[in-house]
C-alpha cells in the first residue's frame, strides 16, 4: 500500500489513526500466515502432537491513546498487554486470566516439561500462581526512565524522569482514563513502597558481580497487601 502521508516511530497525522491501525492488522495477519505455514508442517510431518509451541510478543503498540505512538517508550496497558500462547501436547486449550510475566515462561516450560526450577528463574510458573495479588514490575528506559507495578488490579507508574505519578484501578477503569494518585494517597504511597523495594533488590544485586557468583538474582513475593 501506498501511503499519502508521512509516517515513522516517533508519529503520524492523527486524522490517519485508522489507516494505520489497518496497516498493523495487516501485518499481524502476515504474521498469522507464516505461522500457519509452519503449524501445517508440523502436522503434514508428523511432529505436530510431539510440539510444544510457545507464541507471544515483545509489547503492545500505542495508537494515541494517551497521546503518544509506537511501542516501549511508556508503560501504558497499549504497550504492555501481549497475548501469550502455550500449545502442548497432551493438554487440552483453556484460558488462564492469571497475570503472566515474560519472565514466567521458563519456569512454566519447565513445569510442562516435567523438569525442576531453577533457583536463578525470577518469575513463576503461571500454573501455581493462585490469584493476582503476585506484583507484576515493569521498567522503561526510552524516552525518560519510568517504572510501574501492578497489584490486584491497582497499577502506578512512576516515571523517575519528571517525577509524576499515574495511578490506576484497571479492574473499573482498563483504559487508563483517570488518574488516582491524588485521591487514592494510601495505595499510591503502598505500591510506590513495593516499586522502591523491588528497584533497590535488582540494583544491588545486579550492580555487583560478585554477587553473581555468589547468589541467585533477588526474588521478589509481596509480604502482605495492607491498603490494596
Amino acid at each position: 500500500t501506498k501511503l499519502d502521508f508521512p509516517i515513522s516511530f516517533e508519529g503520524f497525522p492523527r486524522e490517519h489513526t485508522q489507516d494505520v491501525l489497518n496497516l498493523y492488522a495487516d501485518a499481524l495477519s502476515y504474521v498469522d500466515f507464516q505461522l500457519g505455514k509452519i503449524f501445517d508442517y508440523l502436522k503434514e510431518s508428523g511432529q505436530w502432537d510431539r510440539t510444544l509451541i510457545i507464541i507471544s510478543g515483545d509489547t503492545g503498540q500505542a495508537f494515541y491513546e494517551h497521546g503518544f505512538v509506537a511501542r516501549g517508550n511508556n508503560l501504558f496497558e497499549e504497550t504492555i498487554k501481549v497475548p501469550i500462547m502455550f500449545k502442548v501436547p497432551g493438554h487440552k486449550g483453556s484460558i488462564v486470566k492469571t497475570f503472566m510475566e515474560h519472565i514466567d515462561i521458563p519456569p512454566t516450560l519447565f513445569h510442562f516439561l516435567n523438569i525442576a526450577g531453577h533457583p536463578s528463574f525470577q518469575g513463576q510458573n503461571v500454573f501455581e500462581k493462585k490469584d493476582n495479588k503476585s506484583p507484576i514490575f515493569l521498567v522503561s528506559h526510552a524516552q525518560g526512565l519510568k517504572y510501574a507495578v501492578i497489584v490486584n488490579g491497582w497499577k502506578l507508574i512512576y516515571n523517575q524522569t519528571t517525577d509524576d505519578f499515574f495511578l490506576f484501578n484497571l479492574r473499573n477503569d482498563p483504559g487508563e482514563v483517570n488518574n488516582l494518585q491524588f485521591t487514592e494517597l494510601e495505595i499510591r504511597d503502598e505500591l510506590f513502597g513495593y516499586l522502591r523495594d523491588w528497584i533497590s533488590s535488582q540494583v544491588h544485586y545486579y550492580k555487583n558481580a560478585r554477587k553473581f557468583k555468589e547468589s541467585y538474582p533477588p526474588h521478589y513475593r509481596l509480604k502482605k497487601p495492607d491498603a490494596l
